[in-house]
Formats: structure tokens, C-alpha cells, sequence
């Protein structure tokens, strides 16, 4: 395709991949299905609505690991070089909270 679809036909197809998915293999797709999975793998309680496989749901919580470095990247490689900063402060948020998690109450 040598030209990109406009928004106004590309915007509403990107939109309905989500309903498409839920007919076609009733699967749940977006961030709010990625917390239910978090929740069940991370804490799992006697709650039922967290009693269930979530490795099946294993692809969706790829999406969200794509999701929250993907837009830092691309705005660093289209030269937005101000980005370097917030992905630099996220990985050093992390480390810190990961020397900080022994000490903090859970």
C-alpha cells in the first residue's frame, strides 16, 4: 500500500478488531482484562472471580507489556528526545521500588 488509510477509514477498522474478537473466540481484549489476569496470577485469594487459568489469558497481558514501552520508543526514535527522560525515570522507579519492596507494607 503506498499511502496510508485515512483516519476516518482506518480509525473505526482498528476499532472494531475488539468486538471482533469477543464474536469470533470470546476473548476479552484491552487493559481492564489485563488487571483481572494481574490480580489472579499475582494474588490469588478466595475471591471467585479470580479463581480461574489465567495463563490462558497469557496473549493479552503480551498486548500490555507492547503497550506501555511501545509509544516511549517510538516517540524517541522519531526524535522526540524529551521521552528519554520519562523512560529513564521509569526504570529507575522501578529499581527504586524494587530495593524499597522488602521495607514497604504489603
Amino acid at each position: 500500500m503506498p499511502h496510508p488509510l485515512p483516519w476516518y477509514i482506518a480509525g473505526p477498522l482498528i476499532g472494531l478488531v475488539v468486538p471482533a474478537l469477543l464474536l469470533v473466540d470470546n476473548k476479552a481484549f484491552g487493559i481492564s482484562s489485563n488487571f483481572r489476569h494481574v490480580c489472579a496470577a499475582a494474588a490469588p485469594c478466595g475471591i471467585d472471580f479470580f479463581r480461574y487459568d489465567w495463563r490462558l489469558g497469557l496473549w493479552n497481558l503480551t498486548f500490555l507489556a507492547g503497550a506501555c514501552p511501545g509509544p516511549l520508543v517510538a516517540l524517541i526514535g522519531s526524535g522526540v528526545p524529551v521521552m528519554i527522560v520519562a523512560l529513564v525515570s521509569a526504570l529507575a522507579g522501578t529499581w527504586v521500588y524494587g530495593l524499597l519492596r522488602p521495607r514497604l507494607p504489603h
